[in-house]
């Protein structure tokens, strides 16, 4: 046994020297002669780039390219390959190439030269292209016009919702937007921002097309955003057509002032109003315009609703129109400021004072009581069944009190008569009081003046004593004309001590043919009665006051009303 494992053995090592001796090159001289020869692989057998694993290279073995596409947007200067090879060595130029390591600029084709073992090469030629622009987004959308209103976008969901205000009309909107798209068309018909309008009474669905020919669709919808509107526009009380209440729209809270005639119950009226709201309530109740009383005792709130359910608060305040308090002016019958006063006739009686903050001499064509004559003429000569006084007359200094407490109470009165005292004043005719008949209240020229000619005012206190007339003229007073007179009848228990006349400017009374006036009558300059042929007699249940002008009479009967 031991001889036939030593035979094998021998046999083995001859055909190993066999070998040896048969390969070619195999000899002396000193020449190596190796077992197995260098390899001639050179091949690149995949090719990426790091950061981009969904993006392997195309590699076209016969042509010795490879070509990768990126994602559009890609910076290609400074990409590192990830590759593997059979060759033994990778450069590009002269820089070795280590996989996952080595970056390259790949804005131009890089040749990537691979050298087998056996020292042989082979070049590929490596092209990075980037991919169409695939963003289709609308990032942006609005409406020419309103600024304010801008589009919420749900990326997601490819949906935007835009909010108009109330009233808008739908039917032409223009659209403002912006996208990262290259087209945006509604239909077939190409859309242009700030340019191209569309019917939104449905909803609009934009298509926006890529640099890929990639579409995304988006759904626009306009919502009308509910009406916000919330005012009071009109205000008024049932039964008191002269009394308006005066709204101030830029208070905060809002306000709504109404004046209403002495001696009215404020514990149980009702407004009449209108409204852009939906509901209108006090505290908890509803308020039904013309059927809902409240106490106005206190200023009472009236809360309005919109469609929105936003809501404005109206703070009502009722003021009771007083007569005014003529304090030191109340018993006289004429009062000619600094300017005095005059009679021109033998008719004129005064039953009250008379007086001037000037001197006696401004009093012309009077006597009183106490047998003062001032200027009287043959034709001129009124008496005053009272006491005349100035600032120069006797005795002494007292009649110059007199008269400047007279001055200082009228003018208080008059301020409290003007329409900033007493707002809410309405014109009952186009400044036309002839043949009208009025309730108590507040009445304002629209106009400026006020005229009572072609028939008679009547005033009905309603059967109320207390009822309170107030008019108001920016400018003149004029009644009656030459031969036309007029006059004012008081019915239902109205009484000349509670009318007044507020007089910008002058009072002029026509009084031809007779004619009963009646009130207080403040004119901020002078106040004037006149008669055709000093024969015919006016008579004016009242006062005739002028503030900064003369006072003149013919042949007038002043009756100073009893307080």
């Amino acid at each position: 046994m031991k001889k036939f494992e030593a035979k094998k053995a021998c046999l083995l090592f001859m055909v190993l020297l066999s070998v040896f001796i048969i390969l070619p090159g195999c000899g002396g001289g000193g020449d190596t002669c190796p077992l197995f020869p260098p390899s001639s692989s050179k091949a690149i057998t995949a090719f990426s780039f790091v950061g981009f694993p969904g993006y392997a290279g195309t590699i076209n073995e016969a042509a010795k390219t490879i070509t990768v596409t990126l994602p559009f947007g890609t910076n290609v200067t400074n990409l590192v390959a990830a590759f593997t090879t059979t060759g033994a060595s990778v450069k590009v130029g002269t820089a070795a190439q280590k996989s996952g390591t080595t970056p390259n600029n790949f804005t131009t084709p890089v040749a990537y030269s691979v050298t087998a073992s056996d020292g042989s090469k082979a070049t590929y030629t490596v092209t990075v292209t980037l991919a169409s622009n695939s963003a289709k987004a609308i990032t942006a959308f609005s409406f020419v016009g309103f600024p304010a209103a801008t589009g919420v976008i749900n990326e997601a969901a490819k949906t935007i919702g835009v909010t108009l205000p109330f009233g808008t009309n739908l039917t032409n909107l223009i659209a403002k937007f912006t996208t990262t798209g290259i087209d945006v068309r509604v239909g077939a018909t190409i859309q242009t921002s700030g340019s191209t309008a569309n019917n939104f009474t449905n909803p609009v669905q934009y298509i926006v097309t890529a640099a890929d020919s990639s579409t995304a669709t988006y759904t626009v919808t306009v919502t009308v955003a509910p009406n916000s509107a919330k005012a009071i526009t009109a205000y008024s009380f049932v039964g008191f057509t002269g009394a308006e209440g005066t709204i101030d729209e830029a208070a905060s809270p809002k306000t709504i002032t109404v004046p209403v005639p002495h001696g009215t119950d404020v514990t149980n009226l009702i407004a009449t109003f209108t409204t852009t709201g939906t509901v209108v309530k006090v505290g908890t109740t509803v308020q039904t315009s013309s059927a809902t009383a409240n106490d106005f005792t206190n200023t009472v709130a009236y809360v309005v609703t919109a469609a929105d359910n936003s809501t404005a608060t109206y703070n009502v305040t009722v003021i009771v129109t007083d007569a005014p308090e003529l304090g030191a002016i109340a018993p006289f019958g004429g009062f000619g400021g600094p300017a005095g006063m005059t009679n021109q006739g033998l008719l004129t009686v005064i039953n009250g004072d008379i007086g001037t903050t000037g001197a006696s001499t401004l009093i012309t064509g009077f006597h009183d009581l106490g047998g003062n004559v001032y200027t009287e003429t043959p034709l001129n000569q009124g008496f005053v069944n009272g006491t005349i006084y100035t600032a120069t007359a006797p005795p002494g200094s007292v009649p110059g009190v007199v008269a400047a407490a007279a001055a200082l109470a009228a003018q208080t009165a008059f301020d409290n008569l003007s329409p900033a005292s007493l707002p809410g004043g309405t014109d009952p005719g186009a400044g036309q009081l002839g043949g009208l008949t009025l309730a108590p209240g507040i009445y304002q020229a629209a106009g400026g003046s006020f005229l009572l000619t072609g028939s008679d005012l009547t005033l009905d206190g309603g059967g109320d004593a207390t009822a309170v007339f107030v008019f108001q003229m920016a400018s003149t007073l004029t009644v009656g004309g030459p031969g036309a007179p007029r006059s004012i009848i008081l019915i239902n228990g109205a009484q000349a001590k509670n009318v007044y006349w507020y007089v910008g400017s002058a009072a002029t009374i026509n009084a031809a043919g007779g004619g009963t006036m009646v009130g207080t009558i403040i004119a901020s300059a002078g106040v004037s009665f006149s008669t055709a042929g000093n024969v015919d007699i006016v008579t004016l249940n009242g006062r005739a006051i002028g503030l900064n002008a003369s006072v003149t009479l013919v042949n007038t009967v002043v009756n100073v009303p009893a307080p």
